[in-house]
């Protein structure tokens, strides 16, 4: 663990006064010292060790601080005051809370108040209340904090912290006589808070440092800006062994500020010592130059800004402020890793000492003078101060800290002067000097009142001449009429003013008011008559403008009154001229009501009386009966209203206030009456709908099998009844339903018989009927011998209806096919026909057909079966088939050049005839390009033919086509030809000026429309292919254009 030390030498550095630890068991650092006038030490640092040495009475004597953040750069922050001969503590406290808390840097005011500034992450970190500015807790990873600590370390005078939502901490610290404190800091947020005329409101990205200027009681800031370009300005935040950022202020109360960046665009002035970062890589992670910037005493102008560094990088320790007459000497400290840092001659060490790698420090000291200019003095823009009755001004000799002389004597900045007389101030830092002067005069302002006071005239105003009455002094006069006279004459009632103005002590103004009123006059409105509720407002006279009191007959004292009930309404009206009295009369009336019977039924006669209206309301009345349109007015309402008939009636009453309406529907129904007339026979079958519907009477129906509906549909024979029933009473009937049934004869089909014909014929039904067959008979059976057709009619209740039946005679089928029979080449087809005509014969050959005519196709033996209800009888014939020749000359084929190939017929001892040169033999020899066609007969003069072709095929042919679109679609992407029947081939495109895109010896491979690897733009180009024929191998030369379309 690390623990922090403290050792004190002589002055001269011969001797050691003391030397000793602090710290507890954790890591503990000391990061900044500070030594009061006394000698006592004040060190601030952090701690993670629990057990760090506190005292009795300390703000905070234990350890809040996180347990678990990295070793040394985690903790509470502390304070500690030690005895100037180190033997003990004076007091030492914590700082933190639960998170990790750093103090970076330490001041002691001249009012011997201990400032401290740092980080914390700590959500409970201990804050002051104050300005919105400042965060209650932590904003982002970390916030700066400052803390002000009372001289004995018990307790916060404040503490505040500052901070975006990215990390943001604070390490240098300054304190000047008034207890302002000047901060400075590094803030990785983007959203630091920065006041309104800073000098850099917004970060210019990377980690930025900050500047922070706090008033007296840490309440709120002066100023807070950023200061630093596109990079970092800070060289690390976890490191023990370096600082970021120092700051202190001259006597003019402009801070100084003495940092690093890696930024190559850092704020820098045109008198810079060095323009631009010298570091050899700027802005990369290990390059960091030194930075000197000095800002305006209100943090809103950069007055001077430098780089100072060599090509390697640079790192602040501490800077320290010195004034020697009129120049503040500026002492920078630091670490450097560059071989280049500019030294001075002369100096202790002018060179970096050499190292073993490029990563070996040393440590510098640079001293830098700033020149303390006086800025002119302006005590007046004008020669001379006028002051009026009284001589008061305050005046500002500017030049904070300078060297200043009044001509009283007083050397403050400001002086407050009480008389008259020349007034000078000189000032100066010790190299130039600088004076005003002013004379103070005394000058009287107008003296008020000057005017009358307030006046009220009734009806008429009279003439009036007012006077301002100053006449003593240098004025003059303006008055609110664009007058510029002492006096003004008026003739109207108004408000009148004067200003008096003199040159120096400004303008008085004093004012009348003079009132025209008229006398009372009451005007009310005409008697009314409201509805349902009196309700109106009366407003009478003008009591702003008239001044007029009022007194109502209701007591009221207001000019303005509601009134809410009926009656005599008066009003006295009174005011500095007069008075006048006026009465009014309010009546009301009521909305009409109606509330007619609920819809009624009658029973054969209508007769309902409904008395309406109301008296002394108002009311008109009308009657309408909605299906005829008639439409009435009634009488006064001391009468009833009698309904007789029935209908929808829409009854009215109405007066100024509203109208009432109301509908009823009057119904008259009819005692019930039944028929379900006379009784009924039907044939064969019942469908018959009763129905004993009355419409709009309001009837239930029961039927005899306790059906309601008013309707019944009878399928049965039977006895039916029915009844109805209304409010009004019932009736029922009945009604009697037979059926007979219709006459039916059914004879045998159609019938044929063999030789001869013996059937009876029987056409007896149930019902009661009648017979009549076509010979006459009236029996109700038939003996039948003989053909011919038959005929019976039966009747009865119900109709007639008939039969035929048709008797008819046929004899045995017969049938011959003939001789067998022999085919050649094929089976001839062959037609038979065989069977009687009108002898109902069935047939059946083998080839499936079932009519008397057929045709056989093929070999074998064929037959066919007739057959009749008579008899069946059967007979047969074979067609015998002798094969033709079978030939086979072979394929076609394709021969070139000169050739001789033998054709063969086969088939042996048979006849031969071959075209188209009519040799006879078996075999001849092909030598032509043409078909050959020969004819094979047998013994039985059964034939074949066949063919055979030698084909041109070996001819040689080429396509090659005029466009293609190589658009990626996968369709007429590519240029390439078509080639048939060619030995050796090449493509070659050219572009419109001649030059080779695309050459291929494969037929296989087109071009693409591309040209050292990117798309040719659309258009023509030509191209040129050669190839050789397979046929007699000659090259042909092809050329021609093909068009690029996209």
């Amino acid at each position: 663990n690390w623990a922090g030390y403290v050792t004190k030498f002589s002055k001269d550095g011969d001797s050691l006064l003391f030397s000793t630890y602090l710290g507890g068991s954790g890591s503990n650092l000391i990061q900044a010292m500070a030594i009061d006038d006394s000698g006592y030490v004040y060190l601030t640092g952090q701690t993670s060790a629990s057990d760090f040495p506190t005292t009795s009475g300390a703000y905070q004597t234990t350890y809040a601080g996180s347990t678990n953040g990295w070793w040394w750069n985690s903790g509470d922050a502390f304070l500690t005051k030690m005895k100037p001969d180190g033997s003990d503590l004076v007091f030492s406290t914590l700082i933190g809370a639960a998170g990790d808390e750093v103090a970076y840097g330490i001041n002691i005011s001249p009012n011997k108040d201990i400032y401290i500034v740092g980080k914390t992450s700590s959500q409970g970190f201990p804050v002051t209340a104050g300005s919105t500015i400042f965060n209650a807790v932590t904003n982002g990873a970390t916030d700066g904090f400052i803390c002000k600590v009372n001289s004995s370390g018990s307790s916060l005078l404040y503490s505040k912290l500052m901070g975006g939502s990215g990390a943001d901490w604070f390490e240098g610290i300054y304190v000047n006589e008034r207890d302002e404190a000047y901060i400075a800091g590094i803030s990785q947020s983007s959203d630091f808070y920065t006041s309104t005329n800073a000098y850099q409101k917004k970060s210019a990205g990377g980690a930025d440092a900050v500047v922070v200027k706090m008033n007296p009681g840490g309440q709120n800031v002066y100023y807070s800006t950023y200061i630093g370009g596109s990079g970092d300005e800070f060289y690390s935040t976890n490191s023990i062994w370096n600082n970021n950022i120092r700051i202190a202020a001259n006597i003019r109360e402009e801070p100084i500020i003495c940092g690093i960046s890696r930024s190559n665009d850092f704020p820098v002035t045109s008198d810079a010592l060095q323009l631009t970062n010298p570091s050899s890589t700027g802005g990369g992670w290990w390059n960091t130059s030194a930075t000197i910037t000095k800002l305006s005493y209100d943090g809103q102008k950069l007055l001077y800004g430098t780089y100072y560094g060599g090509s390697g990088f640079e790192i602040p320790g501490a800077n320290k402020l010195k004034r020697i007459s009129c120049f503040t000497n500026i002492l920078y400290g630091g670490f450097t890793q560059s071989t280049d840092y500019p030294t001075t001659p002369g100096v202790f060490k002018e060179n970096k000492t050499s190292g073993g790698s490029s990563f070996y420090y040393t440590g510098f000291v640079s001293k830098f003078r700033d020149t303390l200019y006086t800025d002119e003095i302006e005590l007046s823009i004008q020669d001379t101060i006028y002051d009026c009755d009284q001589i008061y001004e305050i005046l500002n000799a500017e030049n904070i800290g300078a060297d200043i002389l009044w001509n009283n004597g007083s050397t403050r900045q400001y002086r407050i002067v009480g008389d008259t007389g020349l007034i000078w101030v000189q000032a100066t830092y010790g190299c130039d000097t600088v004076r005003d002067s002013v004379y103070m005069v005394l000058k009287h302002s107008p003296q008020m009142p000057v005017l009358p006071k307030d006046s009220i005239y009734c009806d008429n105003f009279p003439n009036l001449t007012l006077d301002a009455q100053h006449d003593t002094i240098d004025a003059t006069y303006v008055w609110n009429t664009d007058a510029t006279s002492q006096t003004l004459v008026i003739d109207t009632a108004s408000i009148y003013w004067v200003d008096v103005v003199t040159e120096h002590c400004g303008t008085k103004r004093d004012s009348v008011v003079y009132q025209l009123l008229n006398t009372p006059q009451v005007d009310l409105p005409i008697d009314s008559t409201f509805c349902n509720t009196v309700a109106i407002d009366l407003q009478v006279g003008d009591s702003l403008r008239n001044e007029e009191s009022f007194l109502w007959s209701t007591g009221d004292t207001a000019s303005f009154i509601s009134v809410r009930d009926v009656g005599d309404v008066g009003v006295r009206i009174t005011n500095y001229c007069g008075t006048d009295t006026n009465y009014t009369y309010f009546t009301k009336y009521l909305d009409p009501t109606l509330t007619l019977p609920a819809d009624s039924e009658f029973c054969d006669v209508v007769s309902l009386k409904v008395p309406y209206g109301l008296e002394d309301n108002g009311e008109t009345y009308r009657l309408s009966q909605l299906i005829s349109g008639v439409s009435f007015i009634l009488p006064a309402a001391d009468d009833t209203l009698l309904f007789d008939r029935q209908g929808e009636y829409v009854f009215t009453i109405s007066n100024k206030c509203a109208q009432a309406k109301d509908t009823i529907f009057i119904t008259l129904l009819e005692t019930p009456s039944v028929s379900l007339g006379k009784d009924t026979t039907f044939c064969d079958a019942i469908s018959i709908t009763l129905d004993v519907t009355e419409p709009d009477n309001k009837e239930q129906y029961l039927w005899n099998d306790n059906v309601t509906l008013a309707s019944k549909t009878i399928t049965s024979p039977g006895e039916y009844w029915v009844s109805a029933t209304n409010k009004c009473g019932a009736d029922s009937d009945s009604v009697n339903i037979s059926v007979v049934k219709s006459p039916e004869v059914d004879l045998p089909a159609d019938s044929t018989f063999c030789d001869q014909v013996n059937i009876v014929l029987d056409a007896d039904m149930d019902e009661p009927s009648q017979y009549l067959w076509q010979n006459n008979s009236t029996d109700s059976v038939l003996q039948v011998s003989s053909v011919g057709k038959y005929k019976v009619t039966v009747s009865n209740y119900c109709g007639s209806v008939s039969d035929s039946m048709l008797i008819s005679m046929i004899t045995s089928p017969e049938v011959s096919l003939g001789e067998d029979t022999i085919f050649c080449a094929g089976i001839e087809p062959t037609s038979f026909t065989v069977g009687k005509e009108s002898n109902e014969e069935q047939y059946a050959w083998s080839n499936g057909d079932v009519v008397n005519t057929t045709t056989f196709f093929s070999e074998g033996k064929h037959w066919i079966r007739i057959s009749n209800k008579c008899a069946t009888v059967s007979d047969s014939i074979e067609f015998v088939l002798s094969p033709n020749p079978v030939i086979d000359l072979g394929p076609d084929t394709t021969l070139c050049g000169n050739f001789s190939l033998t054709l063969d017929a086969g088939n042996p001892g048979m006849d031969y005839l071959w075209m188209p040169y009519g040799e006879t033999t078996q075999t001849i020899q092909a030598t032509q390009q043409i078909t050959y066609t020969v004819t094979v007969s047998n013994q039985y003069d059964c034939e074949s033919e066949a063919s055979f072709t030698v084909r041109p095929d070996c001819v040689s042919k080429s396509f090659i086509p005029t466009a293609f679109s190589p658009n990626g679609d996968g369709l007429n992407d590519v240029f390439k030809p078509t080639l048939i029947n060619f030995e050796e081939y090449s493509l070659v495109v050219y572009s419109r000026w001649g030059e080779k895109i695309f050459e291929s010896h494969d037929v296989n491979k087109g071009w693409d429309a591309f040209y050292q690897g990117e798309a040719v733009q659309d258009g023509a180009y030509h191209y040129f292919m050669r190839y050789k024929t397979t046929e007699d191998l000659k090259w042909q030369n092809v050329g021609g254009v093909v068009n690029v379309v996209r």
